[in-house]
């Protein structure tokens, strides 16, 4: 009997000692493709516990200009997950720029990297091969008046055909009718609105769109989204 206890609690020991954290992340690569130089971008990743121990996210370092928002949580037991949004504020600068974010949990004494990219452009009209107007979707609300709907254009400079895809993991926010094809130099528009349940709410997120063709790169383009509520000495 003593000897049958012995065994078990070996094999708890064993097993605790056997348990790990680990962290699975969705989205750890994401380019938003053209931005607008000085403009604000979001992106969010499901962060999951995919070990059989509690993972502990003990720190996030993501660098200047880049920051990950309040996390709901630490810690996560095995099979939890939660959303961890980032924000990155582009420079003043026309070109490929990065961030690397960098994930520390009790997992593993090495962080686990995420990578951020941007063409970011000065002038939006020189986007190529797909321009989008306007290149922010701004929504406002003064008293009992808002704007909450606006319209945009897509338009296409190259020669090629293109199929469009929305691949922003979006809020929930927002509903966007857009093309699903833009043919070769034609205008395509499309429109977008605040949804009812959120007309009282202040945000910022963002929309991109990915322009597919057989014969080259996938082209995308990231537009900043922002709804704010005025005041009478700010019109």
């Amino acid at each position: 009997m003593i000897g049958r206890i012995l065994l078990t609690c070996l094999l708890l020991l064993g097993a605790a000692a056997l348990a790990q954290p680990a962290l699975e992340i969705s989205q750890p690569e994401f380019d938003f493709g053209a931005v607008v130089s000085r403009t604000t971008v979001y992106h969010t990743s499901w962060f999951k516990s995919v070990g059989d121990d509690t993972l502990e996210i003990v720190d996030i370092k993501v660098g200047c200009d880049c920051a990950a928002l309040p996390l709901p949580t630490r810690t996560l037991p095995p099979g939890d997950s939660m959303q961890v949004r980032f924000e990155w504020t582009t420079e003043r600068s026309n070109g490929l720029d990065r961030r690397f974010p960098r994930i520390f949990t009790n997992a593993s004494p090495d962080p686990v990297r995420m990578q951020f990219y941007a063409n970011c452009v000065l002038q939006p009209d020189s986007v190529r091969p797909v321009t989008i107007n306007p290149y922010r979707f701004e929504f406002t609300k003064l008293g009992s008046i808002s704007r909450d709907s606006t319209s945009f254009v897509m338009t296409n400079l190259s020669t090629k055909d293109f199929a469009v895809h929305l691949i922003s993991p979006l809020t929930g926010r927002l509903e966007i009718v857009y093309p699903d094809s833009l043919a070769a130099g034609a205008k395509a528009s499309g429109h977008v609105r605040v949804k009812s349940e959120f007309a009282d709410h202040e945000f910022e997120e963002t929309v991109t769109f990915q322009f597919d063709h057989p014969s080259r790169e996938p082209a995308r383009f990231s537009i900043p989204v922002r709804q704010r509520f005025l005041s009478q000495s700010s019109k």
